[in-house]
């Protein structure tokens, strides 16, 4: 069993060593960075966290297309390292929201953290302009984002063209009563293209 936790390496050692968090605080203050301090001002570190690129978010939200929140989740066993992460990130309540992402097709679970992009989003339950960030992953072999970006192209192919022919099987429906209608009231002209 495979496991990936992703916190960034700048981060590490702030997140879990006293003194060096406290080192951090106090430069961010010294130097007046509000935006920076900002980011801890309800969690004890900053964010250790990736946010998802629109690649990762797109690839992943499609082949791991069963979303829900960690406590819910019961299709398998959650390796300690995982929930020792989890846990972290509900200590330091880094995220509003935090799901596990995964696929009967495409093992591999995935958590995410989620985050309101501002106020406005968060007060309005705007779920859907959530920010995703990278928590951990887990399986027998993870799959790095370049195996699964095949998956996902044909997946999306194959979702597209089966849109398109339920488009062009209505359109047809829909000419076919044309066709019935306009033979109905014209049945005088005979050039009228429903026939």
């Amino acid at each position: 069993m495979e496991t990936k936790l992703f916190l960034i390496d700048e981060h590490k050692e702030t997140i879990f060593e006293g003194s060096e968090i406290d080192k951090w605080k106090a430069l961010v203050d010294e130097l007046g960075l509000t935006e920076q301090a900002a980011l801890i001002a309800e969690n004890k570190s900053p964010l250790p966290f990736p946010a998802m690129t629109e690649a990762q978010n797109e690839v992943y939200s499609k082949i791991l297309d069963t979303h829900t929140d960690y406590k819910q989740f019961r299709n398998e066993a959650i390796p300690l390292s995982v929930l020792s992460l989890i846990a972290f990130c509900e200590k330091e309540k880094h995220f509003e929201k935090i799901d596990i992402w995964y696929s009967r097709q495409n093992p591999d679970p995935l958590v995410v953290g989620l985050n309101y992009p501002d106020s406005n989003s968060r007060i309005n339950g705007y779920s859907w302009q959530m920010i995703p960030s990278l928590i951990a992953q887990w399986g027998a072999k993870i799959k790095p984002i370049s195996e699964l970006l095949p998956l996902y192209d044909e997946y999306e192919m194959s979702r597209i063209l089966n849109e398109n022919q339920q488009r062009i099987e209505q359109h047809k429906q829909k000419m076919e009563k044309f066709k019935f209608q306009g033979k109905a009231f014209y049945p005088e002209n005979i050039d009228l293209p429903f026939n």
